[in-house]
């Protein structure tokens, strides 16, 4: 999609410079010190990867620890396209106890042996994985500090209780948008453009948000 040249998408591309002072991150984006001279209104970030660690690199975790074939999470993900457990749980369509039963059944199917979806959830949850990385927290406030708009734009997920699962300072960021919520997933354009919309900036030339590698 045509995306914006007065906006920048800090997706999981850059999750492998979060441990970086954000003084470092910020010179990157292409902020100046002069106002008028700035390319960019709004700094959008994504969450896993970015403001939190990556859910991949738990994914691979906890199958390691769990005696789980390497890759079946990944597989799952992305088998049966936009109608298996995980999109639909993205999308806001399944709810935690429908999800932990639907994708369980279809990692066990691909391996041949009972996995339990529900550790799963619970290791994306907790521990770490709870915690914003201070580094990324850090360069949100000097991105807000340069005047320019924030948002978080994430493919998330309710928790039991219905509440999203969203463990970060809401009050950092001027828009949160959320797939859970609005029923649909990155990277699906309809999502950026609303983002964008939120946001008031209006997107420019053709840049394309960048996308981690193995992401769905």
């Amino acid at each position: 999609m045509a995306f914006a040249t007065r906006l920048l998408f800090l997706s999981r591309s850059l999750g492998s410079r979060a441990h970086q002072a954000p003084w470092r991150l910020v010179p990157r984006c292409g902020l100046s010190a002069k106002p008028a001279a700035r390319r960019y209104k709004a700094v959008i970030f994504d969450m896993g990867g970015v403001l939190l660690p990556s859910p991949y690199h738990k994914a691979t975790e906890w199958e390691e620890q769990n005696g789980i074939p390497k890759g079946t999470i990944g597989q799952a993900i992305r088998a049966g396209g936009e109608g298996n457990a995980w999109k639909k749980f993205m999308r806001g369509e399944l709810g935690a106890e429908e999800f932990v039963d639907a994708f369980g059944k279809e990692c066990s199917q691909i391996v041949s042996c009972p996995v339990s979806a529900s550790s799963f959830l619970q290791a994306l949850t907790t521990g770490p994985m709870a915690r914003p990385l201070p580094a990324m927290m850090e360069a949100v406030q000097c991105v807000r500090a340069e005047g320019l708009k924030t948002a978080v734009l994430s493919n998330n997920f309710r928790l039991q209780g219905g509440a999203t699962y969203l463990p970060v300072d809401r009050s950092a960021f001027d828009v949160v948008v959320e797939s859970c919520v609005e029923g649909v997933c990155k990277p699906d354009p309809r999502i950026y453009r609303l983002c964008a919309d939120r946001l008031g900036c209006v997107p420019r030339g053709r840049r394309v948000p960048g996308r981690y590698r193995g992401q769905p």
